[in-house]
């Protein structure tokens, strides 16, 4: 799916720089939006609160006395009637209550705890009382409210503008070409759930080609069409880009990776087994017709450059391990998921007792996922599991006792954070990190051209960056100078930026 590029890693340089389009908008939320000691306070004023799966946090029609940061676990909002209905998820970093602050009125939604939950309730009277004996807060608090508030309300805006001239905006002359590739893709499902039914091997097998052809094809026109560097309004991309994920919506339930990634059963859509999935490429779906459909999307740029990244990484702490000799070499990973370019290198050295290994993850399930993987190594092995919240980590309210670290990286969260909270992330490894060590960070380029399919078909909202933005983040922390260097995993769309302490 979508233009395979040359094989290229760029060493000790910067790849050729493109515009970064203004449509790249950075996530805003509240916590982010504090300035430094604003958001300690805010933070510091909280009390830890421990919930069971299907305990209810907010009870729809009651009324909201405080905020609620989810450190970790998972939340779904719902109406009361309907708990088994979510009307969307909430992942860890997230904060609710901004609405019921400012209007202080019953809930119009309940939320529940989907797993044992570990929340930071922060009472509206203790952030009431701080904005009336201090100004400075009051004016930074309620500037980063009617930010975020803002924010979401032209978001919603935006999108029921889209709904009202969805169909008209989508009949344009100048989407005709895009309204094409939508109706030849659903005609070649259509064609091979036929032949699924009729029992028709031979050509079932012929069409298959004709689906991966039809869906390349509209991946392409999407990014020409309504893409971060294609012209037009705003408005009218997202009206374009909601009409197209109402067509296919039938058929991305048909694929387990598309379903999952638009779902996003862990709140977020690159979880643990999400990856875990890409990395066992093995394509399941709704019949013959729906694994076709598994398998072409995990031959895909996006999920190829997933795959890829393992490798890559690999390399990186093999190199870490060779330059010490047969010393000690240690590594932490945050976000560590499933973990697989770890135990790729465990596997391969010579004595894996010189690697000691920390994963850090948010997610209990996942490191759940690692530990059973660990228990059935033939060997023992230095890995090391710390259930953090990188996000408390990086803001200083958590420790964790490391030694000096040769390696730390990260290879899929902070495409998930905006540019404060990847500062706050870079230092913090900058701590860890002995002199000569090394810190690598992993995120999608903005020449990504798949993003306007992720981002309007599976709702899998990444923030890309190019290079340029990169060396300013790595400038802005305390390793104050750019990247070091820059690599690309071979289909050249995720970017791998290093930089030595």
């Amino acid at each position: 799916m979508s233009t395979i590029r040359t094989d290229h890693i760029v060493q000790n340089g910067k790849n050729e720089r493109s515009h970064t389009p203004s449509s790249v908008a950075q996530h805003r939320d509240l916590i982010s939006e504090l300035h430094n000691g604003h958001r300690d306070w805010f933070l510091d004023a909280g009390a830890e609160l421990e919930l069971k799966a299907g305990n209810v946090v907010i009870q729809e029609g009651s009324t909201v006395e405080a905020f609620y940061f989810l450190i970790e676990g998972l939340l779904k909002v719902h109406q009361a009637d309907q708990p088994d209905k979510n009307i969307a998820m909430i992942a860890p970093g997230q904060l609710i209550g901004e609405m019921s602050f400012i209007e202080q009125v019953p809930a119009s939604v309940s939320v529940s705890v989907v797993e044992r939950a570990m929340l930071l309730e922060i009472p509206f009277s203790k952030v009431a009382k701080k904005m009336e004996e201090d100004m400075a807060f009051r004016a930074t608090f309620q500037k980063a409210l009617l930010g975020v508030l803002s924010s979401r309300l032209r978001a919603t805006s935006g999108k029921l503008k889209s709904y009202l001239e969805s169909d008209t905006i989508f009949d344009k002359q100048e989407n005709a070409s895009l309204l094409d590739a939508v109706d030849q893709f659903k005609k070649s499902m259509f064609k091979a759930n036929e032949h699924e039914i009729k029992k028709e091997e031979e050509a079932f097998q012929q069409n298959a080609f004709q689906v991966m052809a039809t869906l390349s094809n509209l991946v392409d026109k999407m990014d020409e069409t309504i893409g971060d560097f294609a012209s037009g309004k705003a408005h009218e991309k997202d009206a374009v880009g909601y009409k197209i994920q109402q067509e296919l919506a039938p058929y991305v339930l048909m694929s387990n990776m598309l379903k999952r990634s638009y779902i996003k059963p862990r709140g977020y859509a690159g979880d643990y087994l999400t990856i875990a999935q890409m990395y066992d490429n093995k394509p399941i779906g709704n019949g013959k017709t729906g694994e076709l459909l598994d398998r072409i999307t995990l031959q895909n740029d996006a999920c190829m450059a997933v795959k890829n990244r393992r490798g890559l990484l690999a390399k990186e702490i093999f190199k870490s391990v060779n330059n010490n000799e047969g010393a000690a070499t240690h590594i932490t990973s945050f976000a560590c998921g499933p973990a697989q370019e770890l135990f790729d290198v465990y596997g391969h050295i010579k004595n894996p007792e010189v690697l000691n290994s920390h994963l850090i993850d948010i997610d209990l399930k996942a490191l759940a996922f690692v530990t059973d993987k660990l228990e059935k190594q033939p060997t023992k092995l230095k890995m090391n599991l710390h259930h953090a919240n990188l996000i408390y980590l990086a803001l200083g309210r958590r420790q964790l006792n490391l030694p000096p670290q040769d390696l730390v990286y990260s290879i899929g969260l902070i495409d998930y954070f905006n540019d404060q909270l990847v500062v706050k992330l870079i230092n913090y490894a900058h701590k860890l990190l002995k002199p000569g060590g090394r810190l690598i960070l992993g995120n999608f380029h903005s020449k990504n051209k798949l993003k306007a399919f992720m981002d309007y078909v599976l709702d899998w909202r990444l923030i890309h960056r190019t290079e340029a933005d990169m060396d300013r983040l790595f400038e802005a922390s305390d390793f104050g100078k750019p990247c070091t260097d820059i690599q690309f995993e071979k289909t050249g769309i995720n970017m791998f930026v290093t930089c030595v302490k």
